[in-house]
This record gives C-alpha cells, structure tokens and sequence, in this order.
C-alpha cells in the first residue's frame, strides 16, 4: 500500500493513552466512543486494539477490548483525502483511524518508507525489530529469487540442488550481517524518542444514554 500522504500516529501504547474517537458509528444508528491503540509484547510483537463503548447501556461502559493477532510491527494512522482513490479508500475513510501490520518480511520499499514515517521509535523493540526487517529485505533483494526444481533427474543432481541452497543460506546470513552493519552506521532507524504521554479523555457522545 502507498503510505506516503497518509498522517501517522505516535504515542498510543495502551488504554489509558488511547487514540480517542469521540463519535463513532454503533450498530446500524446509534453512536459511540471508540479506542485504539499499539500493544507491544517484546517476546510476542506488537498488535492493535479496538475497544468502543456501549451506548445501550446506561452512563459510559466500556465493551471488552477487540485484539488482533501480533505481527512484527504495527502502526496507526489517519485517512486523508489525498489516500482516496475509490478503490482502497473512499471519501467515507477520511479522517478514520486504519492500522499497518509487518510480518516477518516486507517489501525493501515499503519498509523505507514506514521507517521514514515512524522512526524515530518509541520502543527499543521497535528499533530493533525495524533494522532487522530492513537488513533481512535487503538481503534477499541482494540474493534474488531462487525456483529450485521439484524433482532431481539422479543423485548427482540433488547433492548439487543441497549444496547450492546450503550455500545460499550463507550467503544470506553474510549479506544480512552486512546491511545491518549499514543500518548501523548510517543511523537510519534512530534511538527511540522520549514522548509526552497524552492521557484518552472519556467523552460521552451525542446520543448516548445517560445514567
């Protein structure tokens, strides 16, 4: 996806530092609060989290929180009106919170650009878990695809097919110990930024019930 004009957020960690949606559509008419927000578990990764209130109860209640699986990184941002191309985002997506999510790999160009948008980082974990995916997309853009062949004519020609995937798995370590050795240097994913925590403000929207 294109990532270049869409406004990203920062410092949403948890509930009590969620990204508040004051207004929020809720079933098919009523209205609610929403809040998202990154969850990081360095052992585990990183995911988002959805949690809306309930306006068929009475005062504000908060729903059990919606997570996802984890990824390696996750990432929140807002919709803006240059990002409609009535395909991926309508007018209707403008100014709504939407999430990325990495994996264990990525596209050398797309995690460029993330990194442009997000570093410097708010964790450790993510420094370094960016460096990582860089120099790992970097290295298999150095190494080139490779279709081994899925059946081996004798004996000779499957030692062959071995050795060669034995060699390019060192090749591949090597080269990813050389580009993070150029991350590195170069500092392209900077230390992790102390930010002002912003606590989420509850709200009580237009239409809720009151106690």
């Amino acid at each position: 996806m294109e990532i270049n004009s869409v406004k990203p957020l920062f410092g949403y960690t948890s509930e009590a530092t969620a990204y508040l949606i004051e207004d929020y559509p809720y079933g098919f008419t009523l209205r609610c609060q929403k809040k998202v927000w990154i969850e990081t578990d360095p052992k585990r990764g990183q995911r988002t989290v959805e949690m809306s209130s309930n306006p068929k109860r009475a005062g504000l209640h908060w729903n059990t929180p919606k997570k996802s699986t984890c990824d390696s990184l996750c990432a929140a941002f807002i919709v803006e009106a240059s990002d409609v191309d009535g395909k991926k985002y309508t007018q209707d997506d403008v100014g709504h919170v939407k999430f990325m999510r990495i994996g264990d790999g990525g596209d050398v160009a797309f995690l460029e650009r993330y990194n442009a948008m997000y570093r410097p980082f708010e964790t450790e974990y993510e420094r370094k878990t960016m460096r990582a995916l860089l120099a790992q997309a970097r290295a298999e853009a150095r190494l080139g695809e490779y279709n081994p062949p899925g059946n081996y004519v004798n004996v000779e020609e499957r030692a062959a097919c071995i050795a060669y995937d034995k060699e390019r798995q060192e090749m591949r370590q090597q080269y990813v110990h050389e580009e993070l050795a150029r991350i590195k240097a170069a500092d392209e994913v900077p230390e992790p930024k102390a930010k002002p925590v912003v606590l989420a403000q509850d709200v009580v929207p237009a239409g809720a019930m009151s106690s």
